[in-house]
């Protein structure tokens, strides 16, 4: 920057893994945009400890933001008695602060993560997406989505307008104490969507059969080596998410 006379840093590729989650906080997320205004890439891992962290008031500025993929929200290890996953609330906040200022965004990853069990502990209860998405819409430009250990349901998407996205994992999204409808979700997304096929989508190991052919559509939506492609794979979904191949 003092090269170039103060000038805007040309960073365009951000990317932290969990190693050091706990030294990184959602302000200093934030933080990134203000300071990386070319950033397209922005891969980052937090520590928070629910059910209620606090957490920036001004969202992430990411004008620019192509790929942003938070790979985990939470601190796995805590007491016995404790519970460190987000509440409700605080996951429709936490998305309001990091996706709301993404307009250009085409692959989005919210990874939530989950508490480390020891003998005798049942999972405490994770998080719902609920209304979050109506509170802080998607990107229209989105392609691709993957959701990990967030509770979802076909209505958590109502209203959604995303005329782009072609592919969707769902990881662990279920209620562990209530209905599956990870696969009534993705049949929902289907109907909505219309780039998206069953050939397109995944829910845990479950891979959904296309309808009819469109295994070369798909390559082309995210310019996919048309070999690679097993009517989406699990693996094929996740080499696209981590290899980042062009979107258009």
């Amino acid at each position: 920057r003092e090269a170039r006379q103060g000038g805007t840093p040309l960073l365009t590729r951000l990317r932290q893994t969990g190693r050091y989650a706990e030294n990184v906080t959602p302000f200093a997320g934030v933080a990134a945009g203000a300071l990386f205004p070319e950033l397209q890439e922005f891969t980052i891992s937090f520590a928070l400890r629910g059910p209620s962290p606090p957490l920036p008031t001004a969202p992430l500025q990411g004008a620019n933001l192509r790929r942003l993929h938070i790979y985990d929200m939470i601190y796995g290890f805590t007491a016995s008695d404790a519970s460190p996953h987000l509440s409700d609330a605080s996951l429709a906040c936490f998305i309001k602060t990091f996706v709301s200022g993404c307009p250009r965004l085409e692959s989005l990853c919210l990874s939530h993560g989950r508490k480390y069990l020891s003998r005798g502990e049942t999972l405490p209860r994770l998080p719902r997406l609920g209304k979050s998405f109506q509170a802080t819409p998607l990107p229209r430009t989105l392609v691709m989505l993957e959701l990990k250990e967030i509770v979802v349901a076909p209505s958590d998407f109502a209203g959604c307008e995303l005329p782009a996205l072609a592919l969707v994992r769902l990881k662990h999204c279920k209620d562990e104490h209530g209905p599956d409808l990870q696969k009534d979700t993705i049949e929902e997304l289907c109907m909505a969507c219309p780039k998206l096929e069953p050939s397109g989508c995944v829910a845990d190991e479950h891979r959904f059969e296309p309808k009819h052919s469109s295994k070369l559509q798909q390559a082309r939506v995210c310019n996919y080596p048309a070999e690679h492609i097993g009517g989406l794979s699990l693996e094929g979904v996740l080499d696209a998410l981590e290899r980042g191949y062009t979107l258009y």
